[in-house]
Parts: C-alpha cells; sequence; structure tokens
C-alpha cells in the first residue's frame, strides 16, 4: 500500500478561511487521512464546517444506503462516538426483586379476599363502564378518554378470564359442565 499525501492547500482551504467542499466531503467519508491535521482541528472547532460536514455525511450516509451498503461501514471510526458498556448490577435487580416480594407479603391475605370479591365486582362494574363507553363514543372520541376506556376493558376482561380459570376448575373437579 502506497502512503497517500495530504491535499493541496488550494483544496483544503477557502479564501474565507474555512473548509472547501472536496475537504468537507473529504472528512464526511471518513478520508481523514487526505487532510493536514490543521484542517481536521479546524473541523471540530468551527461550527459552520462542522455543519456542512454533518450535511455532507447523511448525504453520504443516503448514498450508501441508496448503494445497499451498511450505514456505519461509511461513517469514520475516529469520528464514531466511543460506546461504554455498563455491566448489568444484578446485585441491585436481585434487591429489588427481593424488597418488592417482602412488601407483596403483608397482602397476600388481602389479596385471597379480593379474588373472591372478584365476581360481584365484575358485575357492578360491567353496567358502569358500558355507561362510560356510551358517554364517550357520544362525545365524538376524545383520544385520551378512548385511551382510558381501552384501558378498562382489558382490565375487566383479564378480571373475567382470571374468574373463570378460577371458577372452572371447581366445576370440573364436581363433574359439572
Amino acid at each position: 500500500m502506497s502512503h497517500q499525501s495530504t491535499l493541496d492547500y488550494e483544496l483544503v482551504w477557502r479564501d474565507d478561511g474555512h473548509l472547501t467542499d472536496i475537504a468537507v466531503t473529504s472528512l464526511a467519508d471518513g478520508q481523514l487521512e487526505l487532510l493536514p491535521e490543521r484542517a481536521r482541528t479546524h473541523a471540530t472547532d468551527c461550527a459552520e464546517c462542522a455543519d456542512r460536514i454533518g450535511a455532507a455525511a447523511l448525504v453520504s450516509l443516503q448514498a450508501g444506503e441508496a448503494l445497499g451498503e451498511p450505514a456505519l461501514a461509511l461513517a469514520p471510526r475516529e469520528l464514531m462516538p466511543a460506546t461504554v458498556r455498563h455491566p448489568l448490577p444484578i446485585a441491585a435487580v436481585a434487591a429489588a426483586l427481593l424488597l418488592a416480594v417482602l412488601g407483596v407479603v403483608p397482602s397476600l391475605p388481602l389479596l385471597r379476599a379480593l379474588l373472591l370479591q372478584t365476581p360481584s365486582l365484575l358485575l357492578h362494574a360491567i353496567p358502569a363502564v358500558a355507561h362510560s363507553a356510551a358517554v364517550v363514543l357520544e362525545s365524538g372520541g376524545d383520544p385520551a378518554h378512548l385511551a382510558v376506556l381501552w384501558c378498562a376493558v382489558a382490565v375487566m376482561l383479564m378480571a373475567a378470564g382470571l374468574v373463570v380459570a378460577r371458577v372452572a376448575p371447581r366445576h370440573a373437579s364436581k363433574g359439572e359442565h
């Protein structure tokens, strides 16, 4: 592989002290070795040139995607931000799960009582949700109201499924169908 020299001064710098389109395109395409160190430094320090490089990089990425090249293959490694990977805090996750389980333990007797009351709660909730649904639908269907309605219906369907799952084994074990 032969050593490439940098571009001539006239190809790198405009009269106003900013980078030429050739230099901007070279930077956007990741051909950093074509430019002198001063031009690379200028590219990071000058907001106008940095904006032009960003725009040129987007064009380069779009052209690469149109040609079927992976987008990251076009980005120079020197310009890509370094990603820092943090390990999963397993001890903290385990401690949080343990605290959550310990927080539920005192309410387990209440959960049993709630499950036993679920059928009557559903019988009272169904007319209220049906009436609310009718009001929401008559009002033109505001998206926020529709979202609340869908959530209420989903919770009711899950509760009904829980009741069926809890009651069905009793009927099956007694031989009732």
